[in-house]
């Protein structure tokens, strides 16, 4: 009986373990600046991209350069998506040209992308492109979902977000880094 105990307390001990440290890993790398030479070459590798628009035209970020961007990247499957990309689209709105919003779907059919923005009925304020490839999501060393970043007119990625934004962390990110 003692013995169950003990075996049971140590396998209790190791997940707490595991998952504390997960919990301070998650918390140190999902809101963090990117500073350095990791800022200026993710931001040419991202403006090397092109992807598509929903009628298959071809979208260069390199076109958005000079302005004041945020890049999102969504999937259907999202738990977390709909709300997000209601909140960019509600951000778009708000700051009009001061502001480009794309919202890059992460890999999925083109179908299947198009389906779930028709069903969540949002409204058209953002650009939504596809990334059947997902070039954007490894460009950006993406591990979660949404991935999301801030991008100046100088062309550096001044923050990147693993996981949701509310819309006053949105509202609040953009007027810190872009002075909006």
């Amino acid at each position: 009986m003692n013995r169950t105990k003990t075996i049971t307390g140590i396998v209790i001990v190791i997940l707490l373990g595991i998952g504390g440290f997960f919990f301070w890993y998650s918390k140190g790398t999902a809101d963090k600046s990117v500073h350095g030479a990791l800022q200026e070459r993710s931001a040419e590798a991202v403006f090397a991209l092109t992807l598509a628009d929903f009628n298959g035209n071809p979208v260069r970020l390199a076109d958005f350069k000079g302005k004041n961007i945020i890049v999102n990247v969504w999937a259907s499957w999202c738990p977390y998506c709909r709300e997000e990309l209601s909140y960019f689209e509600s951000v778009q709105g708000e700051y009009g040209e001061k502001l480009v919003i794309l919202a890059a779907n992460h890999g999925e059919k083109p179908e299947t992308a198009e389906r779930y923005l028709n069903e969540t009925a949002l409204g058209r304020n953002l650009i939504y492109l596809l990334d059947s490839n997902d070039s954007l999501y490894k460009t950006i060393q993406g591990f979660s979902m949404p991935e999301t970043i801030f991008i100046d007119k100088q062309g550096a990625i001044r923050f990147h977000k693993r996981g949701p934004m509310n819309r006053e962390e949105i509202r609040w990110r953009a007027q810190d880094i872009f002075g909006i």
